[in-house]
């Protein structure tokens, strides 16, 4: 796992690193919902 402070560094990696989570856990969500029900 990454540091925060390598995170830090270019302020555009860590924002396209936190859509990227943000939307694997939308699907994550959606996927675990379709499945439950």
């Amino acid at each position: 796992m990454m540091t925060y402070e390598k995170l830090s560094v270019n302020f555009t990696d860590r924002k396209t690193l936190m859509t990227i989570f943000d939307v694997c856990q939308f699907f994550l969500q959606t996927f675990l919902f379709h499945h439950k029900f």
